[in-house]
């Protein structure tokens, strides 16, 4: 399993699904590591039925990634229209441009801890010496303008907790 890892998966097919009768779609990459592979049937019927599936879900979930990011306009209006909810993971930069909510680990405390393990590994520690170092208090976003868009409610316990914007 540790070999396949290492593979880049850089070959693949965008499909896309499109249900006129109730105003969803969806635009799918799903990616192999051959051209070869891309251009089987079965690859082909995999990517349609991807595309199909994430067309009849009721929300949207995305990670932290920079195609998300640079799409997140379009990606926040298409939600809006299919009055599906958008999660997305990471720092709260894509719940500011209009995904409904997010939880990321605190990036600051991420850095911190970062640089403490560099102090130590520099002081001559060994690597297989530094501790695990696990973030149990997740940051949770919510945008308010798209929680009304959408008509979503969440628990008071994580509204009390969350970080607003929107």
């Amino acid at each position: 399993a540790a070999k396949k890892q290492s593979r880049i998966a850089a070959e693949g097919l965008v499909g896309s699904f499109v249900c006129k009768e109730c105003a969803t779609g969806a635009l799918v990459e799903v990616n192999c590591e051959t051209d070869f592979v891309a251009k089987t049937d079965k690859f082909k019927a995999l990517v349609s039925d991807v595309a199909d599936l994430c067309a009849q879900t009721d929300a949207i979930l995305t990670a932290n990634d920079s195609l998300v990011a640079a799409s997140a306009e379009a990606l926040a209006q298409a939600a809006r229209e299919a009055g599906k909810p958008w999660y997305a993971s990471g720092d709260g930069q894509l719940v500011q441009q209009g995904a409904l909510a997010g939880v990321s680990v605190d990036y600051a405390q991420v850095g911190s801890s970062c640089a403490d393990l560099v102090v130590e590994r520099l002081a001559g520690r060994p690597v297989k010496e530094l501790p695990v170092v696990f973030f149990s208090e997740p940051q949770t976003w919510i945008n308010q303008a798209a929680q009304t868009a959408v008509g979503v409610e969440f628990p008071q316990e994580l509204l009390d907790t969350a970080n607003y914007c929107g």
